[in-house]
């Protein structure tokens, strides 16, 4: 009983001692939620300096428009319309990507603004909580306490009672009675009340003695008392253990309660695993459900009771009912007391058994969190590991930036001197400017143009960026309205971006198509070309064919000459000769003859000559042809040129982003180089705290030390986190710039590809002119030919000039002859006819060779007008070859600067490489980092559910228990109460007022006389008697302790409905003696 009592005391401490644990542990969940709300407020910080680097971005990025619009109206003087056209769209572009800049960091702003607010409602949220816990926590332990100590200091401490005189039954009463005090004394313990109830360790032998006569308001209203009836059992409460009573509704017992009761069944002595007390389901039932109980214990004490009646034949049991029943009347309104304290007792016990086991829930609780607790302090240790390997990496890294530093400003340097002689090179390519300086009257309307159109661009974006300025400071001050605005402007500036890539493709289409157009024509050219050299030949060939046909006509007027002499020589012979004239009629036919083939001769070459001359038309259109095309190739070079021009522009525009790119690089490594030395800093600091762990680990202040220990590191490993979040925005931002980067790069390729294409096409429409000049060359030489062939012609006509003047002699000589013929008439009539004949002929190759004349005089014109062309194409082609030498001259110096500027992209590129593999690397790492996060942000997700999830159900559970509590309270002050007026009672029921908790064997003896009366006035009956007394001896063993106790009650239920059997039979019904007493 003693060890029982100890061992309540004991899982009363326990249970102070988890009480002031759960209070521990939730002020430390207070400290660390304190720290989390200082951490965020941090966050909060850095997000305020976020913004603020935001505003001078903004600002920034003000400054530089204003500058490139400074700078674009320095250029605007010496620029050229397509390049202030460029200048202008490098201008818009670097506007949009401000704008795109600006809304970014708007659209970062209101996220981090929404995720401040966001933990802001969460700390609230957790602190309401928290707070409510503590005071309710309090507020619970301050009331188990009092209870705790009110119980402790009401203890009742049994005196020994004095001794009894009476007869040997008295005495062995005696005796009895004395064992059990001094069991009692044994048991005490100072200022502890040991409870009656489920949870008591009181012997349940004892327990049945509790029990009081029947309800005795039947037997006022007139109703016999029957012996132990059923209602007897009204308003008890006390637990017998070891009874086979109908239990009571109980709350359901855990594992380690079922595992008590066991060990208590087997006779397990030691202290029980919870302090729910095993046999707390045997609890005797409230009025109206209760079973009696069946035979054991109560068997025994009946046998005992018997032999000691027999012993004794019955006379000392009457004298001591005597004597007690005079005590009996006071005694019931004890009893009665009694069992309402034992029935509040067991309620309570039910009420602790509930919240034992809500306290078991919550140790297994404790236990799943400090799992959780030691795999986030593993996890942390990874971490730090993780951390010591990163500042290894990053303290490489950052000898790598160092030099890459150098690096970079050497290149700066060599990009300085490119830089210079880029800017020579434009002051030659001004100078150079002669043709362009025409147009000034035009170019500078354009300009003026260009200029209002490039102010109210500026005055636009001017306008846009106020607007924006002033959304933003919207925005700073209405959270909701700014988010939609920013939206708009976001969904606006995408449809812009959007629009813009679509134009950039439809360029880029139309400049893949204008190209191919371009190579369509060049091939359609240079067939043309190919088909005219043919033509030439052919021409060429033609014309010697004419020159061949010449020599012959000339061979044949020779002949006719010869021939023409011969005449004369015959008629002079004739006239000289004095021969007959009968053979005179053959020489006018021989000499018509002549003329007649002459005529033909002289046909056949005016047709050769009207062939020659539209064979001359046909070159003089192919030449004129010849010719368009060459303007037509010279202005397609005047465009490339300005095209390779434009080129020039964006490679340099190009350059010039690059170098910004790498400005803001640098800015970047810088940044990173800072975060490098916190993450230093903050290392150091978490092995400084390590050191400072390790001696602390023993008692409270150890405790404490480890929970501030703790505090820090949580601290330090958000502030890590916050600076891992700070490094992954330093490498979106590096992926930017490395994007731009590339972009730029991708622009100066295309442009070198560009410049590549025009220098090709350039030197193919250089062999295109060679092959012209050379075409032209040939068509040259046929026209000297042709002048040749003009020569002969007109030597020809001097012949037939001369041919002519002879014909005028002969004419002078046939006059003669007629004069003479007159005299001889009738000889010469016949000659005369032939010699009209040959006038006639004569006068119709005098026509002929009128018409001759004139075609002459037609060829000799046109000669003259192909020779003018001639010479004007030559002083064509005179200018043609030196605009090519110029031009030749300027892409001489333009390949070199492309070569110069190649030669620093190639390094730059080079760079570009190495700094990428770096931020690879760092990407790499920053992805594992950023994935390490993750893991603690959801683990701690997990915890911070697990936590709230316990905090609501130890609300509900303390909210019960509180109720409980206040129940419990009531009825200790009831109990104290009761017990105070009990102990102010009568001074003659001094002995049962010392035993009315734990009963006693007076109590006993006189409900074993009443049951040896009952069964004497039943007619002496073997079988109830045999029973009656086996069972009342058994129970007395137990109750002295000298047989190890059963599970049975004190009189099992057959021995009663016997007993109630022959009564009713009997027709029996005593009146038990004033304050008798009655056992079932």
């Amino acid at each position: 009983m003693s060890e029982c009592v100890l061992v309540q005391v004991e899982l009363v401490a326990k249970e102070r001692e988890h009480l002031t644990r759960q209070l521990q542990e939730a002020d430390r969940q207070r400290q660390d939620l304190v720290t989390s709300l200082q951490l965020l407020q941090g966050q909060v910080q850095s997000l305020e300096e976020e913004v603020a680097a935001a505003t001078k971005g903004r600002a920034e990025a003000e400054r530089k428009a204003d500058e490139a619009w400074r700078k674009s109206l320095q250029l605007q003087e010496r620029l050229s319309i397509h390049e202030t056209s460029e200048s202008v769209e490098r201008l818009g572009r670097q506007l949009e990507e401000t704008v795109g800049a600006l809304t970014m960091a708007r659209e970062e702003a209101r996220v981090k603004t929404e995720q401040l607010r966001r933990a802001q409602m969460d700390v609230e949220q957790l602190n309401n909580a928290l707070s409510y816990e503590k005071d309710l926590n309090i507020s619970l332990h301050e009331q188990s306490y009092e209870r705790i100590t009110a119980t402790i200091s009401g203890g009742i401490s049994p005196q020994k009672m004095p001794p009894i005189h009476v007869s040997k039954e008295k005495k062995w009463t005696g005796k009895l009675a004395d064992k059990i005090l001094k069991i009692l004394e044994r048991s005490k313990v100072s200022n502890v009340e040991v409870p009656l109830g489920p949870g008591s360790s009181l012997n349940p032998c004892l327990r049945p003695l509790m029990r009081g006569p029947p309800d005795r308001g039947a037997e006022e209203e007139g109703a016999a008392a029957r012996f132990v009836p059923r209602r007897a059992w009204k308003g008890t409460r006390v637990a017998i253990r070891g009874t086979d009573a109908v239990p009571t509704r109980q709350p359901p017992l855990g594992p380690s309660q079922r595992m008590t009761s066991r060990l208590i069944q087997r006779g397990h002595t030691g202290p029980p695993v919870l302090p729910q007390p095993p046999y707390q389901r045997s609890v005797l039932p409230t009025e109206g459900n209760y079973n009696p109980p069946r035979g054991g214990l109560n068997s025994q004490i009946e046998g005992r009771a018997g032999n000691i009646r027999d012993a004794t034949h019955g006379k000392h049991v009457g004298t001591l009912v005597k004597e007690v029943a005079s005590n009996e009347d006071k005694v019931d309104g004890l009893r009665k007391e009694v069992r309402r304290q034992a029935r509040d007792i067991s309620h309570m016990e039910k009420k602790l058994s509930a919240s034992e086991a809500q306290v078991e829930e919550m140790r297994r609780q404790v236990g799943t969190l400090e799992g959780l607790l030691q795999e986030e302090q593993r996890e942390v240790v990874v971490l730090q590991e993780s951390f010591t390997r990163e500042t290894k990496l990053l303290k490489e890294t950052r000898a790598k930036l160092d030099q890459a530093k150098k690096d970079v400003t050497q290149e700066e340097e060599k990009s300085a001197g490119l830089i210079k002689d880029l800017h020579d090179a434009q002051e030659k390519i001004c100078r150079m400017d002669n043709r362009i300086r025409e147009m000034e009257g035009e170019r500078e309307a354009e300009v003026t143009l260009v200029a209002e159109r490039l102010t109210a661009a500026h005055e636009e974006s001017v306008r846009r960026l106020e607007e924006s300025l002033v959304a933003y400071t919207r925005v700073y001050d209405q959270d909701h309205f700014q988010v939609e605005g920013l939206e708009e402007s976001l969904a606006e500036v995408g449809s812009r971006l959007a629009e813009a890539e679509m134009q950039l493709k439809d360029v880029q289409q139309e400049r893949d198509a204008l190209g191919r157009s371009l190579r369509q024509e060049r091939t359609g050219r240079e067939e043309e070309a190919k088909e005219h050299q043919r033509q030439l030949f052919r021409l060429a060939e033609e014309n010697s064919l004419l020159k061949a046909r010449l020599d012959s006509v000339q061979e044949e007027l020779s002949v006719w000459q010869r021939q023409c002499e011969d005449l004369e020589q015959r008629h002079a012979s004739r006239h000289s000769s004095a021969t007959p004239l009968t053979s005179s009629p053959s020489v006018p036919t021989h000499a018509m003859t002549l003329v007649e083939e002459l005529r033909e001769a002289v046909r056949e070459a005016g047709q050769e000559k009207q062939a020659a001359e539209e064979e001359k038309s046909h070159a003089h259109e192919q030449v004129l042809s010849l010719i368009r095309e060459c303007n037509a190739l010279e202005e397609q070079i005047h465009r490339l040129t300005k095209d390779k021009c434009r080129l020039e522009e964006q490679v340099s525009g190009r350059e010039a982003d690059l170098t910004m790119a790498k400005d803001s690089t640098r800015v970047l490594k810088e940044d990173l180089a800072h975060k490098t030395e916190h993450i230093t800093h903050l290392e150091n600091e978490l092995c400084m705290l390590k050191k400072s762990l390790e001696p602390g680990e023993a008692g409270d202040a150890g405790r404490h030390e480890a929970s501030e220990v703790r505090r820090l590191l949580l601290e330090r490993d958000t502030q890590a986190r916050v600076t891992q979040l700070k490094l992954t925005t330093l490498q979106r931002s590096l992926q930017e710039k490395q994007s731009e980067v590339s972009v730029l790069e991708e622009y100066l390729q295309e442009a070198r590809t560009e410049t590549t294409k025009r220098e090709a096409e350039v030197g193919q429409l250089r062999a295109h002119v060679a092959m012209i000049k050379a075409q032209l060359s040939h068509a040259h030489s046929p026209n000297t030919s042709s002048q040749a062939t003009s020569d002969k012609v007109e030597a020809l006509e001097e012949g037939l000039s001369h041919m002519r003047g002879e014909l005028a002699a002969k004419e002078e000589h046939l006059k003669q002859a007629r004069e003479g013929e007159k005299r001889e008439a009738q000889r010469v009539e016949s000659f005369q006819q032939e010699v009209a004949r040959v006038n006639r002929g004569r006068e119709d190759a005098v026509r002929q060779v009128m018409v001759l004349e004139t075609t002459l005089t037609e060829t000799r014109g046109g000669m003259e007008a192909s020779q003018s062309m001639g010479r004007l194409w030559e002083t064509q082609m005179a200018n043609i070859e030196k605009e090519v030498a110029r031009l030749v001259c300027e892409t001489n110096q333009l390949k070199d600067c492309n070569a110069a500027l190649h030669n620093q992209l190639s390094s730059s590129q080079s760079e570009g490489e190495a700094l990428r593999d770096q931020i690879r690397v760092r990407d790499n790492q920053l992805e594992e980092l950023q994935q390490a996060r993750d893991l603690l942000a959801s683990d701690a997700q997990v915890v911070v559910a697990a936590v709230r999830q316990w905090l609501h159900e130890q609300k509900m559970a303390n909210t019960k228990l509180a109720g409980k509590l206040h129940q419990q309270n009531k009825h200790i002050l009831l109990l104290n109460t009761e017990k105070q007026r009990i102990s102010r009672g009568n001074h003659t029921v001094f002995h049962l007022e010392k035993l009315k908790d734990l009963t006693c064997a007076h109590e006993y003896a006189v409900a074993v006389s009443n049951r040896f009366d009952v069964l004497g006035a039943l007619g002496d009956p073997v079988e109830l008697w045999d029973t009656f007394k086996r069972e009342t001896l058994q129970a007395a063993k137990e109750c002295i302790g000298e047989l190890p106790r059963s599970r049975r009650g004190f009189v099992s239920t057959e021995t009663l409905e016997k007993i109630e059997e022959s009564r009713c039979q009997a027709g029996w019904e005593p009146v038990p003696a004033q304050g008798s007493v009655t056992l079932d």
